[in-house]
């Protein structure tokens, strides 16, 4: 843990140094543009606001993170029951305390990103090619209104939205962390006017409950990668009041942690040779979680890129620990840091 806090110092003393470094420069350059710059600026300009749109629906919620961050500040430590669920601790650490699980406060524009889209195109845009099939098998496990698994036609539309926020009270394991925030995205890739890449895709990946309630820790979660984050429109409320989230599952992580890294691995999930998505509440989300590609026993077809996709390519990934220290804290808690 020494070793990567020195290094997290390490990177953040050369990052100053850049920023010195680039400061110099354009204090060089001052003066030395033209009416071509101008015009490069204008456009540059162009560009950036016709993408505020995408961003503009999450100010409010931004202000909303702001001030439950001050509340907490003045509150100090809040109890358990805020976003923390207390249970028994397993019984080979039975006489250390309780365990504590995450239940955050989901934070979600009132205003959708995008007010309604097709399931087809949505399907299209965000790589859920199951979209439709899956959400009408969750209407039709969760209401009684719906008597047939093709509910909803591919021309039915919903609202969208490309990020959520997990707001974290303080752990009541170490409360002096303060609260934490994860951002969960689930933003398709976006062309500008000539057709190139101005923003690649980008599908958080988080944790949601497995189902199995006797697990501890880390075994009681499944990593998912968010695809589409939705709500059905006001006409088909009956059938679905909540926002849902369409995910590509992972299998739980496993119990052993190999050797030399220590971390737990996992492995996208398959059912007959075909990836295995779902459709779960949003209130099913827990925490966001990164997954590292075991690159040991990865043999990829194909030179990498800085655009490729690795969570499709690669079979096998180590649960990083490491991301975050909000994370790392919670593994500790969990005795599942590779301490012991």
């Amino acid at each position: 843990m020494a070793v990567y806090i020195q290094r997290m110092e390490a990177i953040a003393m050369h990052e100053e140094y850049l920023e010195e470094l680039a400061q110099e420069l354009r204090e060089e350059d001052d003066g030395g543009g033209g009416e071509g710059d101008d015009e490069w600026d204008k456009y540059f300009e162009e560009e950036e606001e016709a993408e505020e749109p995408d961003y503009e629906p999450d100010v409010e919620v931004r202000e909303v993170v702001a001030a439950r961050l001050e509340l907490f500040g003045i509150r100090g430590p809040v109890a358990a029951e805020n976003t923390w669920a207390e249970e028994p601790a397993p019984p080979e650490v039975a006489d250390q305390g309780s365990c504590f699980y995450p239940v955050p406060e989901i934070l979600i524009a009132a205003t959708p990103t995008t007010a309604s889209v097709t399931l087809n195109n949505l399907a299209r845009q965000n790589g859920a090619s199951d979209l439709r099939s899956s959400l009408n098998l969750y209407l039709w496990r969760n209401s009684a209104t719906v008597t047939s698994r093709s509910v909803l036609g591919p021309e039915e539309k919903v609202m969208t939205w490309s990020r959520v926020r997990l707001l974290h009270s303080p752990p009541p394991f170490k409360p002096s962390e303060g609260p934490h925030v994860d951002v969960v995205r689930a933003q398709p890739k976006k062309l500008d006017r000539f057709e190139r890449l101005s923003r690649p895709a980008r599908y958080d990946v988080v944790l949601i409950p497995d189902g199995n309630s006797t697990a501890h820790s880390i075994n009681r979660y499944r990593p998912a990668r968010v695809r589409t984050i939705f709500k059905l429109l006001k006409k088909l409320e009956h059938l679905c009041q909540e926002p849902l989230v369409f995910v590509d599952l992972f299998n739980v992580p496993s119990r052993s942690r190999p050797r030399p890294e220590g971390l737990h691995t996992t492995t996208r999930t398959f059912s007959g040779g075909t990836r295995t998505c779902a459709v779960v509440p949003l209130t099913d989300l827990r925490m966001t979680v990164h997954l590292a590609p075991r690159y040991s026993t990865f043999r990829p077809k194909f030179p990498l890129t800085n655009y490729s996709d690795v969570l499709q390519l690669c079979a096998t990934f180590h649960v990083n620990i490491f991301a975050t220290y909000f994370l790392f804290e919670l593994f500790r808690h969990w005795r599942q840091d590779g301490a012991t």
